[in-house]
């Protein structure tokens, strides 16, 4: 069991992995307080919840985008997966490497060796 509220992160900070974008997939509607939270652009540090909906998956750069959760006051327990899509090697979907081709030039994390 986790607990219900995760801080802010960067998984590239975590992961050590700077190669990496998360296909985010809840089991229930999430919304408000039982969402995600998400940076809205790199660095920035302005916090939103993302919206998705059971039967939906979310393709984002957990890697540099900060990220978490707060405290759920829906009533609504959120129920979700995280899978790690890499990019290693160069040979992978066209739609990952656009989403890390979006990161910023220059734009970095400091990455902690796992």
């Amino acid at each position: 069991e986790t607990p219900s509220v995760s801080a802010w992160h960067r998984d590239a900070q975590v992961t050590g992995r700077d190669d990496q974008i998360t296909m985010w997939m809840p089991f229930v509607d999430t919304h408000d307080s039982n969402t995600i939270w998400v940076e809205q652009s790199y660095g920035t540090g302005d916090f939103a919840p993302i919206s998705v909906r059971y039967g939906q998956a979310l393709l984002l750069d957990t890697g540099f985008l900060e990220h978490g959760s707060i405290t759920n006051w829906t009533g609504t327990t959120r129920i979700s997966i995280d899978i790690r899509l890499s990019a290693s090697a160069g040979h992978s979907e066209p739609i990952i490497q656009q989403i890390l081709a979006n990161r910023p030039p220059g734009f970095r994390v400091e990455l902690q060796p796992s």
